[in-house]
């Protein structure tokens, strides 16, 4: 997402974002950190050959790998990004729990308000 080589997210079920809405974007293992941010461009919700279509060049998955994620389904989500951006300094798990004793990097979403950031220098 961040090199802009994936503009669109797959998900199985559309998520509570709007267009514009801002998207904190988190590396799971190895990594554990949050990395830096993109807008919602666009949520399009279609049947999966329909979103195969649509997003195919944009959604960085295989097809073969795209069918298994949506086997059984008769909606799929597709969630447009646009202006990706790096944090100048990247967010380590270890220090977000510094400030935030109990936080757990959610599965796959997790709302957050923008005064969350204030304690971080990004």
């Amino acid at each position: 997402i961040l090199d802009q080589t994936k503009t669109v997210e797959l998900r199985k079920s559309r998520p509570k974002v709007s267009k514009g809405d801002m998207i904190i974007l988190y590396a799971t293992t190895p990594i554990k950190a949050i990395l830096g941010f993109a807008f919602v461009k666009d949520i399009i919700v279609r049947t999966p050959i329909e979103l195969w279509k649509e997003t195919k060049k944009e959604n960085g998955v295989s097809k073969e790998d795209f069918l298994i994620y949506y086997k059984d389904r008769d909606k799929a989500c597709g969630i447009k990004l646009q202006k990706a951006q790096k944090f100048e300094k990247i967010l380590k798990l270890e220090e977000i729990r510094s400030s935030i004793p109990n936080f757990q990097p959610p599965q796959s979403y997790k709302y957050i308000t923008p005064e969350v950031f204030n304690n971080f220098d990004l």
